[in-house]
């Protein structure tokens, strides 16, 4: 039993041995691009959300412009003034 374990033992630290003499250094690129928190808010959540906005605002104004000119100065179908403001 004690010949055994010492064998058993002797083949487990030779092999794990080889994984560290063979291992190599690996350099994991940031899929981000950005270094930190900061830069990836500034230069790209807030400029993303800000053009996002933007375009919507622009199809709000086009859709309330498009409404405004179809009520033909009806009142109760005027909803394109109040989308404006």
């Amino acid at each position: 039993m004690n010949k055994k374990t010492i064998i058993l033992f002797s083949i487990i630290g030779l092999l794990s041995a080889a994984d560290f003499v063979s291992a190599q250094t690996v350099k994991i690129k940031n899929p981000l691009a950005y270094d930190n928190f900061r830069d990836l808010l500034l230069k790209g959540i807030i400029p993303a959300v800000a053009g996002l906005v933007g375009a919507l605002s622009v199809i709000m104004i086009i859709v309330a412009g498009i409404l405004y000119l179809t009520s033909a100065g009806e009142f109760n179908i005027l909803k394109g003034r109040f989308i404006i403001l």
